[in-house]
């Protein structure tokens, strides 16, 4: 995880038991990515300043993540946000504000 800073304020801390919640629950997502995007980089951070456990996927490093993307999606825009819950077809969010809002109202 990143230093604190003004760009990556102070991590959120949970009593251990709601960490476990929300370790089990930020496991169904994942971020597909690349590193030279600003704006997945700042949704790195507030993964990491929420103490999130969110699978993250290169598309530049792995094909396979970057195929998987564009059969979601039919892009392979960056950032994407995948939820997949048990029992329920994958929701993807491609807006990095809905991604933000997201993650800010399901985990704060």
């Amino acid at each position: 995880m990143m230093g604190t800073s003004p760009l990556n304020p102070q991590y959120v801390k949970r009593p251990p038991e709601k960490q476990r919640q929300v370790n089990q629950e930020s496991a169904h997502l994942a971020l597909y990515f690349y590193e030279s995007c600003d704006t997945c980089i700042r949704i790195i951070r507030l993964i990491e300043r929420l103490c999130l456990r969110v699978e993250l996927r290169n598309i530049r490093n792995v094909s396979a993540f970057r195929d998987h993307l564009l059969h979601g999606t039919g892009r392979q825009d960056v950032p994407c946000l995948i939820i997949q819950e048990q029992g329920k077809e994958p929701r993807w969010l491609c807006d990095a504000e809905e991604i933000i809002a997201y993650l800010e109202q399901r985990f704060t």
